[in-house]
């Protein structure tokens, strides 16, 4: 790793990965392309289920949260031998959108007018938050 080659801290970050709210109505002849949820869905035919988003938003979470803590707890890499531990956690997108750590509205409690622009929550909204949570306990 470059930074621990020139003996420099580092830290990667936790992340729910990205899903953003695509336009509805898109003018004839525009260039716009609705953004790809990242990461996708196990199969392309479930991207529009907001629980097969969620599990892939919590494989996201676990991957990149035991990836920033390894390479941090590596005994050759210039975190550990400095004795520097930091887990960055942050999210892609804003809160409203429906993809970032911070608790949401349950499935059951979207409104009419919600469900319409396109949220796709699921049924636990505090999904995100216990995710980290327990994997940031786990760490100890």
């Amino acid at each position: 790793m470059r930074a621990s080659s020139e003996n420099l801290l580092f830290s990667f970050n936790v992340n729910p990965g990205f899903d953003a709210i695509v336009k509805r109505y898109v003018e004839p002849g525009s260039c716009y392309q609705p953004p790809a949820v990242q990461p996708a869905p196990v199969r392309p035919d479930t991207t529009s289920s907001p629980e097969a988003l969620r599990r892939a938003s919590e494989r996201r979470i676990d991957a990149t949260f035991a990836t920033t803590v390894a390479l941090q707890t590596e005994a050759t890499l210039s975190n550990a031998r400095r004795g520097f531990f930091l887990v960055y956690i942050n999210s892609f997108n804003e809160w409203h959108e429906g993809h970032q750590f911070e608790p949401m509205k349950n499935r059951g409690d979207l409104t009419g007018d919600e469900r319409a622009v396109g949220y796709r929550n699921p049924d636990d909204g505090r999904y995100r938050i216990k995710r980290i949570a327990r994997r940031i306990s786990a760490v100890g």
